[in-house]
């Protein structure tokens, strides 16, 4: 049985569909969710940043954070899709895989993929297709973006 794999993912939501056989629609494999990419920055986190002089005047300055806790969310949520690659590369459950996503999310989930699961990415998508039917997105990723899939 082939295992080749599509993934649509943004911020807050990744789908991994197979796609054994090129004349079919692909079948939906896994869902995650990042809720917290949907809330409100305020919802997520409940503390202001805290507050600091500055050495050489009385003014007070607001302390802020590297990342927000929405972007840290996502940060963790790529994290999480990574690390489930990886998990499925290792245990042989898939030959290749084709990335697609919201262009700033696909950035941060290729920073997170180890070597040897790069190696099995076949082509990315900078496109957010998560909320097309599994027939669409294999139409935009094959036949408007040209992907080409390896012989067998």
């Amino acid at each position: 049985m082939k295992n080749h794999w599509l993934l649509a993912a943004n911020g807050s939501q990744a789908i991994i569909y197979k796609h054994a056989d090129p004349h079919r629609e692909p079948v939906e494999l896994y869902t995650f969710q990042n809720e917290e990419a949907r809330q409100h920055e305020h919802d997520i986190t409940t503390d202001i940043p805290g507050r600091s002089f500055d050495s050489t005047s009385p003014h007070r300055h607001a302390l802020t954070k590297e990342h927000s806790p929405k972007e840290q969310s996502i940060e963790n949520f790529a994290t999480q899709i990574a690390n489930f690659l990886e998990e499925k590369r290792k245990q042989a459950e898939v030959e290749w895989i084709i990335l697609s996503g919201e262009p700033k999310f696909l950035g941060i989930l290729n920073k997170k993929l180890s070597a040897p699961t790069k190696n099995i990415v076949i082509a990315e998508v900078d496109k957010d297709l998560v909320h097309l039917k599994p027939e669409k997105i294999k139409q935009v990723i094959f036949e408007k973006e040209g992907v080409e899939v390896p012989l067998q």
